[in-house]
């Protein structure tokens, strides 16, 4: 083979924590924290912040959090166009 192929890999884990931030739910949360024996949480945008932080901490998309929810303290600056 000559050529590569770039596949975008999408992790369950992370469909089911944007299920939960979209529907406003704790559902897709709570899916995730029982499939390894954690008990349940209520439903709060911190609390899915927290949990992608945790179950996303090695795929690279922490920056991209950091800049969706503007907790870079640059929002700012992005605002402007700087």
């Amino acid at each position: 083979i000559t050529y590569y192929q770039d596949y975008t890999i999408i992790r369950c884990a992370d469909v089911l924590l944007m299920h939960s931030e979209l529907n406003g739910t704790d559902w897709g949360l709570n899916q995730v924290r029982a499939r390894v024996g954690l008990e349940p949480e209520d439903y709060s945008i911190d609390n899915i912040r927290k949990e992608r932080a945790i179950e996303l901490a090695f795929e690279g998309v922490h920056f991209w959090d950091l800049m969706r929810y503007e907790k870079d303290g640059r929002s700012e600056e992005r605002r402007e166009g700087i």
